[in-house]
């Protein structure tokens, strides 16, 4: 894969947040790491929320604009 066509999407993004959540209910990391690992796990999924709540917004928007005459 070329550099310049490597892209992290949102859905990338989402999927880390469920493999978190996945190996935490699996037991794959330790009492020490659970904290790094919360805290990890919660700034991923304020920015999937916040980022379709923007994109659901901005396709709303765009719905609402009057088509051409």
């Amino acid at each position: 894969m070329d550099d310049t066509t490597l892209q992290l999407t949102i859905n990338d993004i989402a999927a880390c947040r469920n493999v978190i959540d996945a190996a935490c209910k699996r037991g794959a990391f330790g009492a020490g790491e659970a904290r790094e690992i919360g805290i990890l796990y919660e700034k991923l999924d304020q920015f999937v929320t916040t980022a379709i709540a923007h994109a659901q917004e901005a396709q709303a928007s765009v719905e609402s604009q009057p088509q051409g005459e």
